[in-house]
């Protein structure tokens, strides 16, 4: 194993087992990448979270404040 391959498998490793929640999102919002901590927080698999909306996840209050403060941001 390369030191490039250990280091992508340490990176997987992190992100995967890390204490918080993690997601990434690509450039329409969708979800394309989720840690198994927020899926254990969310009661939900990897495969039922990927492809999602980040704002279906989310309540009323929370999907209004991430469509008018946080996606733009990502949009920039």
């Amino acid at each position: 194993m390369s030191s490039s391959d250990q280091t992508d498998s340490d990176f997987q490793d992190l992100y995967d087992q890390a204490p918080c929640g993690y997601l990434s999102l690509g450039p329409d919002g969708r979800i394309v990448r989720v840690n198994t901590t927020l899926c254990s927080w969310l009661g939900q698999t990897q495969n039922e979270l990927t492809g999602k909306r980040l704002r279906d996840l989310l309540n009323v209050a929370g999907s209004i404040f991430y469509e008018t403060h946080f996606a733009p941001l990502l949009r920039m």
